[in-house]
């Protein structure tokens, strides 16, 4: 009768060592996966990061020769006496 109750326990780790390990592995492809599109996903964000970046900057120099331009109009034009 212990035989079979040894047996039936080894039987038993055995089987729920094998699921343990099919759950484990599974749950790895999928984060492999997971991370895969998380990757892409931080590079194409990156991407969009550098090209607002990049507008950003074009619109600081076009603000600048603006207000550069709109000084130059407020300033009173040079008098003729002489």
């Amino acid at each position: 009768m212990i035989n079979i109750v040894a047996w039936a326990l080894m039987n038993g780790l055995i089987i729920g060592a094998i699921w343990i390990g099919i759950v484990l592995w599974s749950r790895q492809k999928h984060l492999d996966g997971q991370q895969a599109r998380l990757q892409d996903d931080h590079s194409r964000r990156q991407d969009q990061l550098e090209d607002v970046n990049q507008r950003v900057a074009e619109l600081e120099q076009r603000l600048d020769l603006s207000e550069r331009l709109l000084s130059r109009e407020r300033q009173p034009a040079p008098r003729a006496d002489n």
